[in-house]
Order: structure tokens, then sequence, then C-alpha cells
């Protein structure tokens, strides 16, 4: 007799982007600071609800733009949301 399995969504909601509060003070930018974090590849990987291999594939694929600075390598929130927004499929007849 095999336990009874529970059935998670494939995207969940989305998870809150984090800010840096900070970030408003120094840089004295009008811009919102969620817009100014630049997130990992493990923090694609949890927003998008795959693993941290598939999140890599996506941002070396280029279909996730990135923000490259010397070796490492950032994506920003926005670029996560124009990748969603270019997937999101409407029912049929819809």
């Amino acid at each position: 007799m095999s336990p009874e399995r529970t059935r998670l969504p494939l995207l969940g909601p989305p998870l809150a982007v984090p800010t840096l509060p900070i970030m408003n003070k120094h840089l004295g930018s009008d811009e919102e600071p969620s817009q100014r974090v630049l997130l990992r590849a493990a923090d694609v990987a949890r927003w998008l609800n795959l693993s941290t291999s598939q999140a890599y594939r996506l941002l070396r694929s280029g279909r996730i733009e990135t923000v490259r600075i010397g070796s490492v390598v950032r994506v920003t929130p926005q670029a996560v949301e124009d990748f969603i927004a270019a997937h999101t499929e409407r029912a049929l007849g819809a």
C-alpha cells in the first residue's frame, strides 16, 4: 500500500520579490526598489517553481534576459515577469 500523495500546483502564486529599502536612500532613484534588485538563478527557480538546473538552462539559452557583472549572472524581476507574460497561454474559447 503506497502513501497518499498530494498534488502540488504547477505554478503557485508569485513569490514576493525582496526589496532593499536602503537602496532608495543611497541611490536617490525614483525607481521602485523591487525593480533594481537582482535575482540569482536559485531565486528565479523558486519564483517559477522549477529546479535550479532548469533555471540555469533558461538563463544560458537567453530565454530570460540576464545582467552580467564580470562572471556573475543576475536577473531583474522585470525579466522574469516578461518571461511569464510571454509564456502565458489563454484557455481556448476565452
